[in-house]
């Protein structure tokens, strides 16, 4: 399964079997609001999942996954932010066409955020919420 984290395309394998490597829970147990509240503190403590250890990255994406019917969250820690509370969280649900074309570009040409911005955040916004 692809996923996307942020300006990011992760791939998850099957996300259970991801979220059980990376230590996270059993996918019985897995909450939504976990695996949200453990990137928001990932976000918080290092600015972004670029400063974050991948397996990380990885068991907070499985642990969406598994949980929603998201395949892409973005992360975004407020200048002023005094608690991993404050950093925002949006979900969305992504083509899997779009995924995987940003994967290829990934691949070629490495991390583009305004691209990704504009192939699934701006378009998310301009759908109405997620």
């Amino acid at each position: 399964m692809l996923f996307l984290l942020n300006d990011t395309v992760l791939d998850l394998g099957v996300p259970a079997d991801t979220l059980a490597r990376t230590g996270g829970p059993s996918p019985i147990v897995a909450r939504l609001m976990e695996g949200v509240r453990a990137g928001q503190a990932a976000v918080f403590a290092a600015g972004g999942f670029h400063n974050v250890n991948s397996e990380l990255a990885l068991r907070v994406a499985a642990e969406i996954a598994v949980t929603s019917a998201a395949n892409a969250a973005l992360f975004v820690r407020p200048e002023r932010a005094r608690s991993a509370a404050q950093v925002a969280v949006r979900l969305v649900s992504a083509p899997l066409t779009t995924l995987a074309a940003l994967q290829r570009r990934q691949e070629a040409l490495g991390v583009d955020p305004a691209h990704i911005n504009a192939a699934v955040w701006n378009l998310a916004r301009a759908t109405g919420p997620a």
